[in-house]
């Protein structure tokens, strides 16, 4: 394993002992994803093996960071690669729903569950009876690395103190842990105040305290410092920057100081042209904004002013169901029995993806025969060299939040936007900041002073090579937000028109895809061709398909007595509606009507501008075939797309789509249609 461009305290970190003790504070640049994976390399080449190796961290895009690096550093075997991402390389959600699945808690009921909710429940089952045969599941574990340290607030804090206890307790010797972090970043401390009681005071600086009191002399910390990221500018802003936010003094002050710098950060004077973000040596950029709403109208600003298709646009949905890649439901889809033999397999590998299929396969970023294989297998945990995997028990899995690796859906080149909430953990090549709206905010305490200025300081810290601002005066009116219940959505009124944030968890109908009704006209029933034709579409177009316009056309749901609505989502072309690809739930009929009923407004006809996310694998939530068309009825799999952005449509009065849909009480949600 080659470490000379390591420096000497990164090389102390990644060269340690599998019982090493330490706690590394590292700045944005400074190497720490570098360090983890030489670590993880240096582990395995000490006679670990990858199950002995645990890495948890708070977000997926951490974790796909994490795993890209591993496969460039020399020494480390693609089937080492391979073990590291289904076994060791994880974020806390999918690590605690393996291991209260393994303590024999309901797949589906964890399902219905918060994330923070399964988090308290294992920490719980840790502190409990149970502790000892949580400690069995985790006797084989030798050393633990906890990334984004000064995000553990609350639950998670605890999650990580009960599980250091078991693995690395301060008496037994051998096993150890790598605790990485940076206080600068701690945007997340908000989850305290709606987090569980008991776990209410224990704050990421709470936790780290915790750590070096619990293990004393016997833990390390290590500090990195040098920036590799960035250019020297941008270098030794981040560190002044964060300097400042470590220095002692008030919240109130280091926002200020914040505030400062950024409205000394050069304003782009060509303003939000997609060419003037992304150009020369710079393939990923990124718009960042405070809130979901005024990220839908950057895209909305992006897309109208780009003229070059080969430039991507990709808006970041907040709440999107879990992503399962569309290779899945291409190879499984076409399948007519519940077993599926390693032979069989290798026959629908090659018929799908041999040469004469080269476009399918980039098109769905396939991975190889073998690693696919391999994949499913672990996903139906009948282990690596078993011979036949059953397609029943795969589907009844596909919300499962470890069923596959973690980085599962890479970012991809072109101009993403999003909050700088979510852009934690990214790193792009050029960067625009939005953040007129955080600037412009009052606040009422310290910790909100501060957790603003850490939340300017992560997302100026995402650059790579450019970093600029955006005046909110480049995009249009901002939206607002709308509640109803539990249900909330951005939205925008203008005196003709409507903007409403589409795409939420729950808006898609999974089945509707493969349904014969979905794809009938007038009435008829729709050939079985015209889906399976559908499917092949949505394949082999899975990668141009992102980003592509979509629109919504009010549809009669057929066969029931009384007037109820959904929409077909169908390819936008120009102001008319292309091909048949699916259908919206009734979630999205029910908050239309409390958004327009109480104005005397009613459903609109027609809905434009939603944008493709992604082409997704989807499948039966319920045994409710009789639609469905075949083979898809006996796979249970097939192809879908997740949408997302700002539906604009015209207000008109009138009775409302002829006597609609009535209110919904909040079960008839459907959650499950992902």
């Amino acid at each position: 394993m080659t470490t000379l461009n390591l420096s000497p305290d990164q090389k102390q970190i990644a060269l340690g002992t599998p019982g090493l003790r330490v706690i590394v504070e590292a700045g944005p640049g400074t190497g720490k994803t570098e360090t983890v994976a030489h670590r993880i390399v240096a582990l395995i080449s000490q006679g670990l093996h990858p199950a002995q190796i645990l890495v948890l961290s708070f977000s997926r895009n951490a974790v796909r960071t994490l795993t890209r690096r591993l496969g460039k550093i020399a020494g480390i075997t693609p089937l080492h690669t391979e073990q590291l991402r289904h076994l060791s390389v994880r974020t806390f959600d999918s690590w605690t729903f393996r291991m209260l699945r393994q303590l024999n808690h309901l797949p589906m009921q964890l399902l219905q569950g918060t994330h923070d909710d399964n988090i308290n429940l294992l920490v719980h089952e840790l502190q409990s009876a149970n502790r000892e045969a949580a400690m069995q599941l985790m006797y084989h574990i030798r050393h633990v690395v906890i990334d984004e340290f000064q995000d553990l607030s609350g639950v998670r804090g605890a999650l990580v103190l009960e599980m250091m206890s078991l693995i690395a307790p301060p008496a037994k010797q051998g096993n150890g842990f790598t605790v990485l972090g940076d206080p600068a970043q701690a945007i997340y401390a908000f989850s305290l105040q709606h987090g569980h009681a008991e776990h209410i005071a224990l704050t990421s600086g709470a936790l780290v305290a915790r750590i070096r009191e619990t293990y004393k002399k016997g833990v390390a910390t290590l500090t990195l410092q040098h920036n590799y990221r960035t250019t020297d500018g941008l270098g030794s802003l981040a560190a002044n920057l964060r300097r400042l936010l470590l220095r002692r003094t008030n919240g109130r002050t280091k926002f200020t100081a914040l505030r400062d710098f950024v409205s000394r950060i050069k304003v782009t004077d060509e303003g939000l042209k997609p060419s003037s973000i992304l150009h020369g040596e710079v393939r990923t950029a990124a718009v960042l904004t405070s809130t979901n709403g005024e990220a839908i109208r950057v895209a909305q600003k992006l897309i109208d002013q780009n003229s070059d298709p080969a430039i991507p646009i990709i808006l970041h949905s907040p709440s999107q169901a879990r992503y399962v890649p569309p290779w899945i439901g291409a190879l499984l889809g076409p399948t007519k029995s519940d077993t599926l033999t390693r032979g069989q397999f290798s026959r629908i590998y090659v018929h799908c993806f041999g040469i004469t299929h080269a476009q399918a396969a980039a098109a769905l970023n396939i991975p190889s025969e073998n690693d696919a294989w391999q994949r499913l297998t672990r996903a139906c945990e009948v282990g690596g060299d078993a011979t036949s995997i059953d397609v029943t028990l795969l589907r009844s899995r596909l919300n499962w939040a470890d069923l596959l690796p973690d980085d599962e859906g890479a970012l991809g080149d072109g101009i993403h936007v999003m909050t700088i909430h979510q852009s934690k953990g990214m790193e792009f090549d050029a960067v625009a900041v939005m953040p007129e709206n955080l600037l412009d905010r009052e606040f009422s305490s310290e910790d909100e002073h501060l957790e603003a200025a850490n939340v300017l300081f992560v997302g100026m810290t995402r650059a790579a090579k450019q970093l600029f601002r955006v005046d909110k005066g480049q995009v249009h009116r901002p939206m607002f937000k709308w509640a109803k219940g539990d249900r909330s959505r951005w939205c925008c009124w203008f005196p003709k028109w409507v903007n409403l944030e589409m795409g939420v968890s729950g808006d898609i109908d999974a089945q509707s895809f493969v349904d014969r009704r979905v794809f009938a006209q007038e009435d008829a029933v729709a050939n079985d061709a015209i889906i399976d034709e559908t499917q092949h579409y949505l394949a082999t177009n899975a990668a141009s398909l992102r980003g592509k316009k979509v629109m919504l056309c009010r549809w009669r749901i057929p066969d029931i007595a009384e007037n109820r609505f959904v929409y077909r989502i169908h390819i936008q072309d120009g102001n008319a509606p292309g091909r048949i690809l699916g259908l919206t739930t009734e979630s999205v009929t029910y908050d239309l009507l409390s958004l327009l009923h109480e104005k005397g407004y009613s459903l609109p006809a027609k809905i434009y501008n939603l944008r493709i996310v992604d082409v997704v694998t989807l499948g039966l939530s319920v045994e409710a075939r009789q639609s469905v068309a075949l083979p898809y009825s006996r796979s249970g799999l097939w192809l879908g797309v997740n949408i997302y952005g700002s539906g604009d449509f015209q207000l008109y009065r009138g009775r409302a789509a002829g006597g609609t849909n009535k209110k919904s009480n909040g079960k008839r949600r459907s959650k499950a249609a992902h």
